[in-house]
């Protein structure tokens, strides 16, 4: 490749380093939540997370030619996170902090391509590993429905993985108005979704799925998107989103007939909510809190634990990783719905929507593996 300059080459050699860097992530990641992470060494999967957030800082701080005063900032943040990680013990929102501040400039499109590649070519692995009974298709009973997992750790992983690759899908194709493209992805969005409840039955993913084609087919140009109450309403999103979380946490009681009604559409999803604040009360800096998942091979009615998840995101954020940390990042996303307003970027901003619609109910928003769109709060590439 000819480079014109030093400043081209540098620039070159950063993005190299993050497409090359994030792809192992989204392989380490992706892997991690398949029946195949128990021939794994966890350890090894550790360090090379950490080996790729030391290849992305290497980028931000050496190459990426950011102004001293953002550099402190952005180090200020760093350390915030590396000791919200230390005391909660979950490298999620670490891995998070790096990854989207390391997208500085990268093309996001070749990012969720890589992404979209990776993850396909995983689920198509896993799917065949099932059916050579090479790894398990863990099975859940609900309401005397079977679910499956083909190959993922839990049916709610295989329903967020699905959900996140359409919403991918249609995140690449969002500036293509040919008529054709548009019916495809209509298509495929139907498709994707009918498979991922036939599978999972998880419905907070069926809707979000569906309401995909909202973002196919909505522009600048609508009636409707050019009224300011639409522009006021769009922005307030993360806020009522935020705020509504964190009501719920705070006032749900099973002595009320709604809340026990909402609890049960959501799964006991609101109950250990309220049961991870009764317990857990948030303070500034996050706390770790020792949960039971019921994915994998952790069947806790047999080995006689008791199921405790914190599943929404704004919440395990709220408890596990501080105060600070929840503000800020909600600050951060509020930015960029006003700034995404702003250039009229709708498509990104409905994904959003629904993004953080599924984040209510799940803990996978707030991974990269499964979440690339996260990676869009501060990309300032030309998609932005």
């Amino acid at each position: 490749m000819e480079l014109k300059n030093g400043l081209s080459q540098r620039l070159t050699v950063a993005d190299a380093i993050y497409y090359l860097s994030i792809s192992v992530y989204f392989i380490v990641t992706s892997l991690s939540y398949t029946m195949l992470s128990y021939m794994i060494n966890s350890q090894l999967i550790y360090y090379i997370k950490i080996l790729i957030m030391a290849l992305i800082l290497f980028k931000i701080f050496i190459l990426d030619r950011i102004p001293i005063p953002k550099l402190v900032l952005i180090l200020v943040g760093l350390v915030l996170m590396v000791y919200s990680y230390h005391i909660a013990k979950a490298l999620d929102i670490l891995e998070l902090y790096v990854l989207v501040v390391g997208a500085h400039n990268v093309d996001l499109k070749k990012v969720i391509g890589f992404y979209l590649t990776i993850n396909i070519a995983v689920l198509i692995l896993g799917i065949i590993l099932v059916k050579k009974n090479i790894i398990m298709d863990l099975t859940y009973t609900r309401d005397g429905v079977m679910r499956h997992s083909l190959g993922k750790v839990y049916p709610t992983i295989l329903a967020s993985n699905l959900f996140y690759m359409v919403s991918g899908f249609v995140y690449i194709l969002k500036d293509l108005k040919v008529k054709w493209v548009k019916i495809t992805e209509v298509i495929i969005i139907i498709l994707v979704s009918y498979i991922s409840f036939t599978f999972t039955k998880t419905r907070t993913d069926l809707v979000c799925s569906l309401l995909l084609i909202v973002a196919v087919y909505i522009g600048p140009d609508l009636k409707i998107v050019k009224a300011k109450i639409t522009k006021l309403l769009l922005v307030a999103t993360p806020l009522v989103i935020f705020a509504i979380s964190i009501y719920v946490m705070i006032n749900y009681s099973s002595s009320s007939r709604f809340w026990n009604n909402m609890n049960e559409f959501s799964n006991g999803r609101l109950y250990f909510s309220n049961f991870a604040y009764q317990n857990f009360p948030p303070n500034f800096f996050g706390q770790y809190i020792e949960q039971n998942g019921n994915g994998g091979l952790n069947n806790l009615v047999l080995i006689g634990e008791k199921y405790f998840y914190i599943d929404s995101s704004y919440i395990r954020i709220l408890l596990m990783n501080g105060i600070i940390a929840f503000i800020s990042f909600y600050l951060i996303i509020q930015n960029f719905f006003i700034r995404a307003i702003k250039k009229n970027k709708y498509v990104s901003i409905i994904l959003m929507i629904l993004a953080l619609i599924e984040g209510f109910f799940s803990s996978s928003f707030l991974i990269i593996g499964f979440n690339p769109l996260l990676l869009m709060l501060l990309n300032l590439s030309k998609e932005e």
